[in-house]
């Protein structure tokens, strides 16, 4: 690993070499680039939390969804689809490894997630022009298309921090258990089972 890490880095010295930049000071050529500010680790804990997000919105507005449809498993069928499609994410994005880079796979995750989510606010819920069934079944696309980019990123993240030293790993890891902590301190201040909510990520 170590190896690889050297070969990594040293590459990276290379190429700004090429360009005609300078080393970056008191930087070991199999060592890793110098994290000023730990701006990077920050920002890998943020996009720990992020890719989260999405789906977390749909389980944490338990009470909307069982309002708008009552008498209903809305929220079993939208656990069930998010595994599922999870699940097709996950093997998709093994297949894909070698023909699209972390960067083009993290941006898709995160463009998919983002545009169902902001269609689902917009159209499904402030305009609310479609009929229950169709609402219904546009939540559960929904749902399977926000699974499928929320998956794409999150093992994009991990693809990608294996390259880095193991507290890059680490800012990603913390950053998934901080927002769910804080998902599951704002389930049980509103009465909704918290281990019903956990359940939905295990």
């Amino acid at each position: 690993m170590n190896e690889t890490l050297g070969r990594g880095y040293a590459r990276i010295d290379a190429i700004r070499a090429a360009r005609g930049e300078p080393p970056a000071s008191g930087s070991d050529p199999a060592g890793p680039p110098p994290d000023r500010y730990n701006s990077v680790y920050i920002t890998l804990f943020v996009a720990g939390a992020a890719f989260l997000l999405p789906f977390n919105s749909f389980i944490m507005a338990v009470d909307y969804f069982q309002h708008h449809y009552p008498n209903s498993t809305i929220m079993f069928d939208m656990s069930t689809v998010y595994i599922a499609s999870a699940c097709v994410a996950v093997v998709v994005n093994n297949l894909v490894l070698d023909i699209f880079s972390n960067n083009t796979r993290i941006t898709f995750g995160i463009l998919v997630s983002l545009s169902t989510m902001l269609f689902v606010a917009v159209c499904n819920i402030g305009w609310d022009g479609f009929s229950p069934r169709a609402s219904y079944t546009i939540t559960l696309v929904a749902i399977g298309v926000v699974a499928v980019g929320c998956t794409v990123q999150q093992a994009s993240y991990y693809g990608f921090t294996g390259s880095l030293p193991p507290r890059y790993t680490q800012a990603v890891m913390v950053g998934e258990s901080e927002y769910l902590t804080v998902a599951i301190c704002d389930c049980i201040e509103r009465g909704t089972p918290a281990f019903s909510y956990a359940s939905h990520r295990v």
